[in-house]
């Protein structure tokens, strides 16, 4: 065993373990589903096997994240019911196989179980990077068969190879820009970050690997193929991915952006589940909602708004001394004096008060989150950049304090979580915030 195959060494008795469960139902010339099934086993103990067995290290460096029932019910939840999805569906990063046994849930079934699994065979693609996910993903399928009635079986082989002969070890993101002929992808891709390959015209440097995903299903499939997306919210709300999200509109006919919320209890991330069809490109008319947008009079018509510009841990210090404000010395809330603060030399733009200074970080719910702190004093100070100034148009400390006032308001809290809920505020959306008037 090399050492890659090493790192989910732990997790590879249960999946023989599941496994024997499927040979032993190809073997049995008749199943009793109340014996051979536990329910679990197509309900997300898979998830619980790998992270009992697997480092919390390692599944994220391999973005092995497994969705839940309830994520996987909503993503699909606007597929046709049982009998009705008879379409080849792709799955670019199978893992455990969840998706395509939600969208095997809707395929016909019936009595036999080798017929069962050979029509389901036809339909069902998948790839995988993890060949204990794709043995997996197999044998849970064979389990699922049974779990809906397909319990008479002939005198067959038990070699599990020679079912799903479409889900394979592999990589699904050279499959999606190969131009995958099917007419549905389904996909929860690792949200690991990856450098982008030079030349990509829509981003560049570090990127989410499941926006680089999105990128190949916009690019390369063909017109009609439908697309069943679950992806972290910073792809639907992040200032770095507007250019994919311009690209997804020239591309694909988008039927609807619906944020989920957090991944699961365990994977501190939000999500949404992009639905939508390959098209022709056409001119991106942004008439796609990617979050909630009123009119009227915002935070951006009275304020300028900056992300403070240093950034200690790489900029040095080795000039003219000024008060430095960061995210620990600042409070939340209330008024500060910048003369009170310690000074810095760090060569970057300067701040004179007064202003509004709000943190970067928060995560949805937090009752901390948007709050703003009012800065006063006579000098010009530095900004760190976990911070966000809100520097007024009219200089007046009477328009920070109303800001400060909106911001802390129930109404921005919740407007703020339902416009962005990744774990970073964003220039662009505190400027959207409505003001008081609108």
């Amino acid at each position: 065993m090399d050492s890659e195959s090493a790192l989910l060494s732990g997790f590879e008795p249960y999946v023989a373990s599941v496994e024997d469960l499927a040979t032993a139902a190809l073997r049995s010339s008749s199943i009793s589903r109340s014996e051979q099934i536990d329910f679990d086993l197509l309900d997300g103990q898979a998830a619980v096997r790998l992270r009992d067995t697997t480092a919390l290290d390692t599944r994220r460096s391999r973005g092995a994240f497994f969705s839940s029932t309830r994520l996987r019910s909503f993503a699909l939840a606007e597929e046709p019911s049982s009998g009705g999805s008879c379409i080849a569906t792709l799955d670019p990063a199978v893992g455990a196989g969840d998706l395509l046994i939600e969208v095997a849930r809707r395929m016909p079934v019936s009595h036999d179980l080798v017929q069962t699994l050979q029509q389901w065979g036809l339909l069902l693609h998948g790839r995988d990077l993890e060949p204990e996910f794709v043995r997996l993903t197999k044998a849970r399928l064979v389990m699922l068969a049974v779990s809906r009635g397909a319990t008479e079986n002939g005198d067959v082989s038990t070699d599990l190879g020679q079912f799903f002969p479409q889900i394979r070890v592999g990589d699904g993101l050279e499959l999606l820009d190969s131009g995958w002929v099917g007419g549905h992808v389904v996909m929860n891709p690792p949200f690991t970050y990856h450098l982008a390959d030079e030349g990509t015209s829509w981003t560049s440097g570090r990127t989410n690997l499941a926006a680089t995903f999105l990128a190949a299903f916009c690019q390369n499939a063909r017109p009609g193929t439908k697309l069943t997306a679950i992806l972290p919210d910073v792809i639907r709300t992040g200032s770095r991915y507007a250019r994919l999200r311009s690209l997804a509109c020239e591309q694909i006919h988008i039927s609807s952006v619906e944020p989920f919320g957090r991944f699961d209890d365990w994977a501190d991330v939000d999500v949404f589940v992009l639905r939508g069809m390959a098209r022709a490109p056409q001119p991106n008319t942004s008439e796609v909602k990617w979050w909630p947008g009123r009119p009227g009079r915002t935070l951006g018509d009275r304020f300028d708004v900056h992300v403070g510009p240093v950034v200690p841990h790489r900029d040095i210090e080795y000039g003219p001394k000024h008060p430095y404000l960061d995210a620990r010395s600042v409070p939340l809330g209330g008024e500060f004096d910048s003369s009170d603060a310690d000074l810095g030399g760090f060569q970057r733009r300067l701040f004179r008060p007064p202003f509004v200074l709000v943190r970067r970080t928060s995560r949805p719910g937090d009752k901390s989150r948007g709050v703003g702190t009012v800065v006063v004093g006579s000098q010009d100070v530095l900004v760190e950049n976990h911070l966000i100034v809100l520097k007024p148009k009219d200089g007046l400390i009477h328009t920070c304090r109303r800001a400060a006032e909106l911001l802390g308001s129930r109404y921005a809290k919740a407007w703020l979580d339902e416009r962005i809920r990744c774990r970073h505020l964003t220039v662009r959306a505190l400027r959207e915030l409505r003001w008081f008037d609108s």
